[in-house]
C-alpha cells in the first residue's frame, strides 16, 4: 500500500469517510512500529511497538515505559516521516514553523522564522514542540 493510502491524516479521512471509528480502526490496521504519530494531544511521539495490554487489544507504545500507550481514537496523524506531522505554527528548534514545502527534486522542508530550512534526516534530531502543546503551556495574565 502506498504511504499516502496508509497514512492518511484524520481530517484528510473525515473529508472522504465522516467516522471518527472509522479512521481509528484504518490507524489501528495500518499504523507500524517505527512511525511517527501526532496525537490529539499535539504530541508527536515515534511508535516503539503494537501490543495487546489490559484495556486496548492494539495498544500503540511510544515510551520506554509500560505507561507510554494510547489507542488508536488518540492518533490525529501518523507517517514514517516525521516531516509529513509538521505543521505551521509548531516550533523547531526554538523558532516557528511558518512555511512548508516541497524541492523539485521532491525533498520536503520546513522553513522556520530564523531563516534556517531543515529537511527529514535533520528534524529527527531537531527539538519539536507543537503549537498544541505551546498553547497548553501557556498562560495569561489576568486581565488580558
Amino acid at each position: 500500500m502506498d504511504i499516502k493510502e496508509r497514512c492518511i491524516s484524520k481530517k484528510e479521512y473525515l473529508k472522504r469517510d465522516d467516522s471518527n471509528v472509522g479512521y481509528a480502526l484504518h490507524v489501528q490496521n495500518n499504523i507500524k512500529k517505527d512511525d511517527y504519530a501526532r496525537l490529539n494531544t499535539g504530541e508527536i511521539v515515534k511508535v516503539t511497538g503494537i501490543r495487546e495490554n489490559q484495556v486496548d487489544k492494539k495498544a500503540i507504545y511510544f515510551g520506554i515505559y509500560d505507561d507510554d500507550w494510547c489507542n488508536s481514537a488518540a492518533v490525529e496523524n501518523f507517517s514514517e516521516n516525521i516531516i509529513d506531522l509538521i505543521e505551521v505554527g509548531d516550533i523547531v528548534n526554538k523558532s516557528e514553523v511558518y512555511e512548508i514545502g516541497q524541492s523539485e527534486d521532491g525533498q520536503k522542508w520546513v522553513h522556520i522564522y530564523t531563516g534556517a530550512l531543515y529537511y527529514e534526516e535533520e528534524l529527527e534530531k531537531a527539538t519539536i514542540l507543537t503549537h498544541e502543546q505551546y498553547n497548553q503551556n501557556c498562560f495569561k495574565v489576568k486581565g488580558e
